[in-house]
């Protein structure tokens, strides 16, 4: 992560701007999220997800090339005839990301609860949101939380 930002990722207590919502299900799921000290993107990818709304949700966070991400959003904003370009653009912006470098919990808003690297989380499996069961994961993910 760039050393000269605290990024909002990074703050307990700070709302991260939902920039663009990839994927939604009663609240991000899948998004790009822009700093707003610095200006930086990160790829927020749903891993875990547990309360009885299932709004205490757990995120892989992967940067983002500013020039990789401003081009992705304004693809999105200009709009396009052919209904395959769509996944073609997001899965170019999935495989420029940088690897997950954190892992963060937030609560609705979505407010982090809290962030750690991701030495200290227990599986950064990526799979469709639609697979992951609560109560069916791996219990690791608990102890995070708690700390949260």
């Amino acid at each position: 992560m760039t050393q000269d930002c605290e990024h909002d990722w990074l703050v307990r207590g700070r709302t991260l701007a939902l920039t663009f919502t990839i994927d939604d299900w009663q609240g991000p799921v899948e998004f790009i999220s822009r700093c707003t000290g610095c200006g930086r993107f990160a790829l927020l990818r749903l891993l875990y997800w547990t309360g009885v709304r299932l709004d205490t949700r757990v995120f892989a966070v992967s940067l983002l090339g500013n020039e990789a991400a401003g081009t992705f959003l304004h693809d999105m904003e200009t709009g396009y005839c052919d209904l395959q370009r769509h996944a073609a653009e997001l899965m170019a912006l999935v495989s420029s990301a940088g690897p997950i470098e954190r892992v963060v919990t937030t609560s609705p808003g979505p407010v982090v609860r809290s962030s750690c690297p991701t030495a200290y989380a227990p599986s950064l499996a990526s799979r469709p949101w639609r697979e992951i069961e609560p109560g069916r994961e791996d219990e690791r993910w608990h102890k995070l939380l708690e700390d949260a």
